[in-house]
């Protein structure tokens, strides 16, 4: 149970890191084409750590201070 906890954070970290690259992404593109593409990424990056997030506070699941969960 311990193990899938952990996934659970790991999960949901990794997510937040790929919000910031494509955060970053956004800032210093021009076209108009990626940047719809990049606003869409960010919108399913979000709707999955919405539903991790969901998931861990169901399973009482907690990683600590300064931690999204």
């Amino acid at each position: 149970m311990k193990t899938h906890h952990t996934e659970l954070i790991g999960t949901l970290r990794s997510i937040e890191r790929e919000l910031e690259l494509a955060g970053a992404r956004l800032d210093y593109t021009t076209d108009s084409l990626l940047i719809d593409s990049i606003i869409f990424e960010m919108a399913s990056l979000y709707k999955r750590h919405a539903y991790y997030l969901g998931l861990c506070k169901e399973l009482n699941v907690t990683a600590g201070d300064g931690c999204a969960v």
